[in-house]
């Protein structure tokens, strides 16, 4: 049976983002585990960004490969991610910029020490 796998025989695992060599056995685990996107493929967190300014939250790529989505787990229509990734940006644009202005005012008013 060359070419051909027995579904049976497969046992899931689970394994942090980037470092699938240490997974284990979901059959193993005995507390329930929810998996989110279960479709082949993986998922792994990219470089670590080195950012100029706001520094208390890691801030990297996440990159899927050859990972399929179920129509009813998909925000919008296929094809629409980058349109409302931009929409997102810009209701998140304000805030920012908000937090700068304070974190400014701040500074001018609490001297250095």
């Amino acid at each position: 049976m060359s070419g051909r796998i027995d579904a049976g025989a497969l046992r899931p695992m689970i394994a942090l983002p980037g470092d699938p060599g240490n997974g284990l056995f979901i059959d193993e685990l005995g507390d329930r585990v929810r998996v989110d996107i279960a479709y082949a493929g993986s998922c792994t967190a990219g470089k670590k960004e080195d950012k100029m300014g706001q520094r208390a939250s890691d801030t990297s790529d996440v990159l899927f490969e050859e990972v399929r989505v179920p129509e009813t787990n998909r925000i919008g229509k296929e094809g629409e991610g980058f349109k409302i990734a931009m929409i997102t940006l810009d209701y998140a644009r304000p805030t920012v910029a908000a937090m700068a202005v304070v974190g400014r005012e701040v500074r001018r008013e609490v001297p250095l020490p």
